[in-house]
């Protein structure tokens, strides 16, 4: 019964600090900024359609090329150009968001259950499992995360599905190294002691009292990797190791336009600015975020 007066209080303390935080980020302008992009960049995901009259695909030969123009009354506008088939670069964007968002949020949803468990297997048994798995990590992180997505995307083709995978597996090393600094503090408290005491399961010890308290410092590398996953999707989207053709992300696009820099070089640059826009917001939620959960790493 103690124990979970204390957890409701732990939770309690938790909501009121998220609470109290919220009210600061009216005062944080990167943070704020950061807030209006992504929901911009959720809302399109969603609905691409709402925004444009063009489909991603729609091919128009006459209409390559075209630079971007923002006049009011030609009659049918491209206010972001045109690529070289004619499609109109600014729904391709928009229905990139969709893809582009789905697998850096897909890659860090896999890699974050995956690292929390090892982590907190780790933290919790110590000992071989906790040297097995902080080895394991030590030799994954050895490589350049660039040159092991390559490597593995190479083995297992391209693909929506495979590059999830393949981003998730690369990503999780600083999931567990964090939860398992969290549980190596947390597993000597009283109530983890009182929990043995009264027979709880080291399981039920892991997933009701330990896990709980994760909440902060996940959610933290969590909006942080959104981020990380965004530039990686783009780099293997750019070689050609990402999303193939008919579907399409920001990476694909700078990947296509890339060959026309000298002639068409927006069909590379809004890309690129749409992804360093989302980049942008992801990162300045998460440094609010680390903010707002722990004052003492508050953004000075």
């Amino acid at each position: 019964m103690k124990m979970h007066r204390f957890h409701a209080k732990a939770q309690s303390r938790l909501l009121r600090r998220l609470l109290r935080s919220l009210e600061s980020l009216w005062q944080d302008r990167l943070a704020m900024a950061g807030a209006v992009i992504l929901l911009i960049v959720l809302v399109i995901s969603i609905v691409p359609g709402a925004f444009t009259s063009y489909a991603p695909g729609q091919i128009s030969l006459e209409d390559a090329f075209l630079g971007p123009t923002y006049v009011s009354h030609v009659e049918h506008p491209h206010p972001l150009g045109t690529d070289h088939l004619g499609r109109d670069l600014f729904s391709r964007i928009l229905h990139g968001a969709r893809i582009s968002l789905l697998v850096a949020v897909s890659a860090v949803a896999i890699s974050g259950v995956m690292g929390v468990l090892l982590g907190l297997v780790a933290g919790f048994f110590g000992r071989w499992i906790d040297s097995l798995i902080m080895g394991l990590s030590e030799v994954q992180a050895a490589f350049p995360v660039i040159l092991l997505a390559l490597g593995i995307v190479a083995v297992l083709g391209p693909g929506v599905r495979n590059l999830i995978l393949v981003m998730a597996f690369t990503g999780w090393v600083i999931y567990a190294r964090t939860v398992r600094a969290v549980t190596l503090a947390l597993r000597e408290r009283e109530y983890v002691t009182a929990a043995r005491a009264v027979g709880c399961r080291s399981w039920t010890i892991m997933l009701r009292h330990i896990l709980p308290q994760m909440v902060g410092p996940v959610t933290v590398v969590a909006t942080l990797e959104v981020a990380r996953m965004i530039i990686l999707e783009s780099a293997l989207s750019f070689l050609g190791l990402g999303v193939q053709p008919p579907d399409l992300s920001w990476g694909l696009m700078l990947g296509e336009g890339n060959q026309y820099l000298l002639t068409a070089a927006w069909l590379s640059a809004f890309p690129g600015v749409a992804i360093a826009a989302t980049v942008f917001g992801a990162n300045s939620i998460g440094d609010w975020l680390r903010g707002a959960l722990d004052p003492s790493m508050k953004r000075r």
